[in-house]
């Protein structure tokens, strides 16, 4: 009988000892849960922070240098280690502080708003659409935006859209609004996502194009030559004429304007800031005009 008591004894205690380790362990997993969640909170306000200077720091830059690329071939005497790195054409460069940023004027980029049919039909052609349908589409796309309900050509209004209750008849507020566009691929709207913008004011600079705009406008071979150059910081207003064979006339301007979008980007541990803004700098603002009018702030 003292043995059989012993026996139940010895199990309870190794019950209570198996709950008390599963407890444990628990509790130990919860710790480390709570750990991890603090930590990567914390990463992630640090994140906020970095990118809150990081902007700060290359506002500073744009307002008092000169929006121009710095390679040891140019003989520029400036101090400001963010012009050193800076371009236009959002490429990626990374501070000190590990905020990775990019810039993209946005006169390197097509209008959404004021569709220049030249420049856009060699973008949808250098995508592999006719001309004919390249002409569909771009008259398509100035149907959905102007306010009258008279069809162009090769256009489509409200009455060829038999699925939609309206059309935009109105300037689209972001770009993908084009989706909607009919015939309207996926690939079309990436591509217009990538290479048009609302916030263009004045003259088209295609020295900061992305590559794909480049491409279409002077030729794979010729877009090489410019991207190479452009990636050492050599690549002149007079270099790039001389690539390409465009020149400077009433709606072609080589130089970055004021109108700029910067992504700013910071990873810490497992945390990803990132902050997305396009704005107008006014550097020569006066009495209560602000020197920065954020147009788009995304986080």
């Amino acid at each position: 009988m003292k043995f059989n008591q012993q026996g139940v004894a010895l199990i309870q205690v190794l019950l209570i000892t198996a709950i008390m380790t599963v407890l444990a362990l628990y509790l130990s997993n919860t710790a480390k849960e709570q750990v991890a969640i603090a930590q990567l909170s914390n990463d992630k306000a640090q994140g906020q922070v970095n990118i809150q200077g990081a902007q700060a720091e290359v506002l500073f830059a744009l307002f008092t240098e000169k929006k121009q690329l710095t390679s040891r071939l140019t003989n520029d005497t400036s101090n400001s280690e963010i012009k050193k790195m800076w371009n236009f054409h959002d490429e990626i460069f990374t501070l000190p502080s590990g905020v990775q940023v990019k810039i993209q004027d946005q006169s390197g980029l097509l209008n959404a708003h004021y569709l220049e049919r030249d420049l856009i039909k060699k973008l949808l052609e250098y995508q592999g659409q006719s001309s004919s349908q390249a002409d569909t589409m771009i008259d398509s796309l100035l149907d959905w935006q102007d306010i009258d309900n008279i069809k162009r050509a090769n256009g489509a209004e409200f009455s060829q859209y038999g699925t939609l209750d309206r059309i935009r008849n109105g300037m689209v507020p972001d770009i993908s609004d084009f989706k909607y566009v009919k015939d309207m691929t996926p690939e079309l709207l990436d591509i217009l996502l990538e290479n048009t913008t609302m916030f263009r004011k004045g003259n088209f600079n295609p020295m900061n194009s992305p590559q794909t705009l480049l491409n279409a406008l002077v030729g794979k071979t010729t877009a090489e030559r410019v991207l190479s150059e452009r990636s050492d910081k050599t690549l002149t207003r007079r270099r790039f004429k001389e690539i390409t064979g465009l020149d400077e006339n009433e709606e072609m301007f080589f130089a970055t304007s004021n109108y700029l979008s910067m992504e700013l980007i910071n990873i810490i541990g497992q945390s990803r800031a990132k902050r997305r803004l396009t704005f107008d700098l006014q550097p020569y603002a006066e009495q209560d005009q602000p020197p920065i009018n954020i147009l788009s702030n995304r986080d």
